[in-house]
């Protein structure tokens, strides 16, 4: 990994294993805590970078041109988006600290440390992505108050898979 960042210098790391809060407000004026663990928070070429480390496999789903109207959709509903749902919320909370900054977000594959951080999105995010992904929190978050709502386990195994709350519901 030392390798690695000794190719991308000059950059500068601001955090290791930062936690950052924040809050969001839901649509009935309910006030919702959040909170997150970023690995690692660095700054190269005045942009600050989220990086989230990972030892599993990593792919990455980036918002592009061709899925702008879907990818925030599939991003909640979808296991294969997990990476990026985790690094726009980490970006997220960082942006509402920290408005004047330009951010991306990427991971650092441990498996494959050799081809460096891969990032969630090539430039940095926009006011209106920001915008988009917290109305698809909000909604989300909404939807799990909402007590009309009936949780049901999934369909889907495969998400169970590394679920640490499997034994409970006896998957």
């Amino acid at each position: 990994m030392l390798e690695n960042d000794k190719v991308n210098l000059p950059f500068k790391i601001i955090d290791l294993e930062c936690s950052l809060y924040g809050e969001l407000n839901l649509n009935n004026g309910t006030k919702i805590k959040l909170k997150g663990k970023i690995d690692r928070i660095d700054v190269k070429d005045n942009i600050t970078r989220i990086i989230d480390y990972k030892t599993g496999t990593v792919k990455i789903k980036k918002l592009t041109e061709k899925n702008t109207d879907f990818y925030f959709d599939d991003m909640l509903e979808n296991p294969d988006y997990k990476e990026s749902f985790q690094g726009y919320f980490y970006a997220h909370l960082y942006k509402k600290l920290n408005p004047e900054s330009n951010v991306i977000v990427g991971i650092y594959p441990m498996k494959k440390f050799k081809e460096g951080i891969m990032l969630i999105n090539d430039e940095f995010i926009t006011e209106e992505t920001y915008t988009e992904f917290e109305n698809h929190l909000i909604e989300l978050i909404n939807e799990i108050y909402d007590p009309s709502k009936k949780f049901t386990q999934t369909d889907d195994l495969k998400r169970c898979e590394y679920c640490p709350y499997k034994d409970i519901c006896k998957r």
